[in-house]
């Protein structure tokens, strides 16, 4: 299965250059560039292969996983991997086995406020977290341009302020109290399988013990 959001721009054979290394347990993405929508071209030269997730417990806005989450530095420092692991999806487009997503990772959580808020994160630590072995994996010999919504580009669908904020809220809460019953590994695992990780301070494990008594 390949996922695409409807407003991208993608390299010729995709989905054939994907298809040719994967693996049954992998989520792959392409490279992320910005799409030029009114030329339909790369916005510039720059790109990301390497997504982090980013640290609720040091967001000066609220307690979320924030969106985005480009992980500048490990694109520059990995150029030279054509198929790498990373650490989360951004979430516009991956390519997965069926089987995998339907039966073994049960597909995305209905009930979410806003799914579109926690498809990216959910399906990350699923993989990683799970006891099926996943990676999350970048593949370089292919592309994807994504134009970002908002200002003049509005969202398809109507959601308030309100009930994004609800979404961001509960499922940073979920994720971070450890609340997936079929996890092998604590998100604390996949935060050190990648360390550093931008905006996780040294201290995090002690933030992080701290906010969940002041949850009980």
């Amino acid at each position: 299965l390949l996922k695409l959001d409807s407003h991208c721009m993608v390299s010729e054979g995709i989905d054939e250059v994907l298809a040719s290394d994967m693996e049954d347990n992998w989520i792959v993405t392409p490279r992320f560039r910005t799409l030029n929508a009114e030329e339909w071209k790369w916005q510039d030269e720059k790109f990301y292969d390497y997504f982090y997730l980013p640290c609720p417990l040091t967001d000066t806005q609220m307690f979320r996983f924030r969106a985005g989450g480009h992980w500048i530095e490990r694109t520059r420092e990995k150029l030279d991997a054509s198929i790498d692991e990373n650490m989360k999806l951004h979430g516009s487009s991956f390519f997965i086995a069926r089987k995998f997503f339907v039966e073994t990772l049960g597909g995305v959580k209905e009930g979410w406020i806003d799914p579109s808020s926690g498809e990216d994160i959910e399906l990350s630590l699923k993989t990683w977290l799970g006891p099926w072995d996943g990676r999350l994996m970048v593949n370089k010999n292919c592309w994807y341009a994504h134009m970002h919504k908002g200002g003049q580009r509005p969202r398809g669908w109507g959601i308030s302020i309100r009930q994004i904020i609800n979404a961001y809220l509960s499922i940073a809460e979920y994720w971070m109290k450890d609340s997936w019953k079929e996890a092998v590994h604590p998100l604390s695992w996949l935060i050190d399988r990648f360390w550093p990780v931008p905006t996780w301070p040294e201290n995090y494990q002690e933030l992080w013990t701290k906010w969940k008594e002041e949850k009980k």
